[in-house]
């Protein structure tokens, strides 16, 4: 389940990403996660978001970070969330 959930989330973010008019995850604190709790995950979600950055021009937001953060350490399995 988490891999599909993943796959899915991947989607959408890369219809928002490519898509300004598909919407955007807001700013809120439902997605927020410690990312002191989590630096393995932060650091892939960086480096997903400056790979778009520099290849696509795509600016990926905190929140954006922040969800495909949660998504990876449910992908993961890692243990508080």
């Amino acid at each position: 389940m988490p891999y599909e959930r993943f796959v899915r989330h991947l989607q959408f973010f890369a219809q928002r990403a490519l898509d300004p008019t598909a919407g955007q995850i807001n700013g809120d604190a439902l997605f927020r996660i410690d990312e002191t709790a989590y630096p393995c995950a932060f650091s892939c979600a960086d480096a997903i978001a400056a790979h778009l950055s520099s290849t696509y021009n795509v600016v990926v937001t905190d929140a954006e970070k922040s969800y495909l953060a949660y998504h990876i350490v449910n992908l993961l399995g890692e243990p508080g969330l």
